[in-house]
């Protein structure tokens, strides 16, 4: 198993890349990526944006579908549950909006809502034997 963080909008355009990593052989995890906005919550977008709070959650789908859609890959994991303090956090200050939740526990309606179907619809795939994103 391979696991790393990757932080970009799509895996999906980078083919020899992952026919590179594919040689290898080896399974792979993304143990982080997010995708924040400013235009609600804090005040960073973390390392990379949306650009508002309406594309967050159509941006996890797109996201999740491109490494369901990679034979490589076993899963990726969402950065972060809860938005970073406003007041940064202690080690390096990072306030990032980038949490299925305010800091209030609040969640971000329609980025929850979009992750549990992206996931739900990769599982019923996964449930059926089907390659998830293969047309039937």
């Amino acid at each position: 198993m391979v696991s790393f963080n990757l932080y970009k909008r799509s895996i999906a355009n980078d083919g020899d890349e992952w026919a590179r990593f594919h040689a290898l052989g080896k399974p792979a995890l993304i143990g982080e990526f997010h995708f924040g906005s400013t235009d609600r919550g804090l005040f960073w977008e973390g390392l990379v944006g949306a650009g508002k709070e309406s594309e967050r959650g159509p941006a996890y789908a797109r996201y999740l579908r491109a490494v369901a859609d990679n034979p490589d890959f076993v899963g990726a994991h969402w950065f972060q549950y809860i938005d970073e303090p406003l007041t940064g956090r202690t080690l390096d200050g990072e306030n990032a909006h980038v949490g299925f939740v305010t800091v209030a526990d609040l969640p971000y309606v329609d980025l929850v809502t979009a992750a549990r179907d992206a996931n739900l619809s990769v599982l019923h795939e996964l449930q059926r034997g089907a390659s998830p994103g293969a047309s039937e």
